[in-house]
């Protein structure tokens, strides 16, 4: 009798070892097994993974609402541990999950997310975002077109204040009462050191250093610009283009044209002549009176933005085109032409992100490819970049969200906040903090 139960005990052994050692055996593979009766080939399913990274880490990943426990940890002791970024997620069975990262203090991040069998689903650019309530720092506000290249100060020229973005400090400056350049506004030099404003160079870090130029520029200036030297201030004049010195105070006519606009950038002066013909000029500084033309489309509304990553970008904001030129080849060559946009902003050296009334997008111009990425029933009021992550902000009347995306093309839109009236939305300098101006009820 005590032989047989041995015998039972030793084949019910042998039995249990090799189906431990077949499972284990298969979820080491990437197996799960779904018992189901009666038994068929599915019951051996090829799992995949997900691996998550976040910045910052340490937040809780929640799949199908429910947070992932360790597997010692939170079955075999009441002392539950959840899975936290950086983490792999693994032996999924292949399907659509959704999966949420949770932490203190930060916006939820949330996506639906496709496993495949054998495969590993990779997320390594969740960038969370801070889940502050927006702070006033200053009573007054502020326009976008008035802050400085290294985006550290902001100039009310209405107050005659200037607004340390980073200090969030207050200085005065005492603009004459006789203005002569009240229709140009603020003009920041590259080096965001000095402003040319009210016919005075204002130095925000050494009010000792401030000059009164009152007289030395004419009263019929069109347009004006700093040159790459911070010490030369171009402008336009009636029928000629003429450079201001703010050290010796002297002016000097450089050639005779009619400018409707103009930009002064890496040496070189952009103008779209204004002698009804829509001709765009480029000129070297070095020999101003050499030129290489280009014809453009009929419009009024051209503006001429800027020259980054070797292409020279012109806005019609009449006809909402935007063309991107390359300068330096023996002839203009224009790389691209986006049509129906109103703001853009370079996401990275190849991409842009631009938007119109209702939609958002992003082209690639290494690849010449277009995306969409939203379309909303709000108005687009302006987009900018959070330069940490490439992601797209976006605001309109009332709120401002960020747009995650992923190798996938799969989105999420976090809001980050809503008030009653929101304008004036961008990046800091420092890539950490969103200024606008706002309205909280009455408190504006």
């Amino acid at each position: 009798m005590i032989s047989i139960r041995r015998k039972i005990l030793f084949y019910l052994f042998i039995i249990a070892f090799f189906c431990l050692s077949f499972y284990v055996i298969t979820y080491v593979q990437g197996y799960k097994l779904n018992f189901s009766f009666p038994p068929n080939f599915k019951m051996i399913q090829r799992t995949g993974m997900i691996l998550l990274k976040s910045d910052p880490d340490g937040a809780t990943v929640y799949i199908n609402e429910k947070p992932i426990k360790s597997l010692i940890k939170g079955y075999l002791s009441s002392d539950y541990d959840y899975y936290k970024t950086p983490t792999k997620i693994k032996n999924l069975n292949p399907g659509e999950y959704q999966v949420r990262l949770e932490k203190d203090g930060y916006h939820a991040w949330e996506q639906k997310i496709n496993v495949y069998p054998g495969l590993i689903t990779t997320i390594s650019n969740i960038h969370l975002f801070k889940d502050n309530l927006p702070f006033k720092i200053s009573n007054n506000n502020f326009l976008k077109k008035n802050i400085s290249p290294n985006k550290k100060y902001v100039v009310n020229l209405g107050l005659g204040i200037i607004f340390n973005l980073e200090e969030e400090k207050t200085a005065t400056f005492t603009p004459e009462k006789n203005i002569k350049t009240e229709n140009l506004g603020v003009f920041w030099s590259p080096d965001s050191k000095k402003i040319l404003v009210d016919n005075q160079i204002i130095y925000p870090e050494n009010k000792s250093k401030n000059q009164d130029i009152n007289g030395y520029l004419p009263d019929n200036i069109k347009d004006l610009s700093w040159g790459d030297d911070n010490e030369t201030i171009y402008y336009q004049q009636d029928k000629s283009f003429n450079s201001f010195n703010i050290k010796d105070l002297k002016t000097k006519e450089l050639i005779k044209e009619n400018y409707l606009n103009f930009l002064i950038k890496s040496g070189y002066l952009f103008a779209i002549n204004g002698n009804g013909n829509n001709k765009l000029e480029t000129r070297s500084l070095d020999s101003i009176k050499n030129s290489k033309n280009m014809e453009m489309p009929c419009s009024s509304g051209y503006e001429i933005i800027d020259y980054d990553n070797n292409l020279l970008q012109i806005q019609d904001k009449r006809y909402n085109n935007l063309y991107l030129i390359h300068f330096k080849s023996p002839v203009f060559m224009i790389k691209e032409t986006i049509n129906n946009i109103k703001y853009f902003k370079w996401i990275n050296e190849k991409e842009i992100a631009y938007a119109n009334d209702f939609e958002i997008w992003s082209i690639d111009l290494e690849k010449n490819q277009k995306t969409l990425h939203s379309r909303i029933s709000e108005k687009i009021i302006g987009i900018d970049v959070h330069r940490g992550s490439g992601n797209i902000i976006y605001y309109t009347d009332n709120d401002i969200k960020i747009i995650n995306e992923e190798e996938n093309t799969k989105i999420s839109i976090t809001k980050l906040t809503e008030l009653n009236k929101v304008s004036e939305v961008f990046v800091g300098g420092q890539d950490e903090n969103i200024f606008f101006n706002g309205q909280i009820g009455q408190q504006e």
